[in-house]
């Protein structure tokens, strides 16, 4: 929860498949004005409640955790169980390679985005702790990177496995994800039914909180090691 200019504030985060449900919602409680990007903007419980046309909610007040629960417990979405996975280091020279799986349902997940937009990853990482059905990290050093691309495998081939290590291991733990959903472009992965979505660590919570987990991973290892091989795959 952070403080903002009308007391206390918190986002939630819908995909574009879900807005119309919410602006169903909304429209019960006193419109206001919008302004550029705004979807809806309305008056609830002594809050301001406003909708923007990327699918951020940002409730604004005093009682924020009472419209917050009012307003997802309005609708039952996104309750499929998904495993949303992201990365974290990639593009750098140094330090960790990151990955991250989290299971769990959209819609314990609403608080999270893309780990790139906020600045408190440390602080966002304590809450996701305390949400998923369950977490997995696979991090690679920068000795163990030069050790594979001396074996021409690169970053792509490492994530991939990474990938297909963390569906094996939930299926094999007796849990089947209704969609797994990996950050970015295809991966040459084994697994079958893998949604590849760009830009999913801003459109789909779960993978926004996978986001943020393996961010907060590598910062809190302090590992500034230099990547001797590096490269940008």
């Amino acid at each position: 929860m952070l403080k903002g200019v009308l007391g206390l504030q918190v986002v939630l985060n819908f995909k574009k498949e879900e807005l119309p449900f919410v602006k169903k919602f909304l429209k019960q409680f006193q419109q206001q004005p919008t302004h550029a990007f705004e979807e809806m903007r309305c008056s609830m419980e002594g809050c301001a409640v406003t909708l923007f046309q990327s699918g951020k909610l940002v409730i604004q007040g005093k009682n924020v955790e009472q419209v917050k629960e009012k307003i997802l417990n309005a609708f039952s979405l996104g309750n499929e169980l998904v495993l949303g996975i992201d990365e974290a280091g990639r593009g750098e020279s140094t330090g960790l390679f990151c990955i991250a799986g989290i299971l769990g349902k959209t819609s314990d997940f609403r608080e999270f985005r893309d780990s790139k937009k906020i600045s408190n990853v440390l602080e966002k990482k304590r809450l996701v702790d305390e949400k998923p059905f369950s977490a997995v990290v696979v991090s690679f050093s920068p000795a163990a990177i030069d050790a594979f691309r001396s074996n021409a495998k690169n970053l792509n081939q490492l994530e991939a496995e990474a990938i297909d290590w963390m569906v094996s291991f939930f299926l094999n733990s007796g849990f089947k994800p209704d969609k797994v959903i990996v950050d970015g472009n295809s991966l040459p992965v084994q697994s079958k039914n893998i949604i590849f979505l760009p830009k999913a660590d801003d459109l789909e919570p779960v993978v926004g909180a996978a986001s943020i987990l393996a961010k907060a991973t590598r910062e809190e290892s302090g590992n500034q090691e230099k990547r001797k091989t590096w490269k940008s795959l």
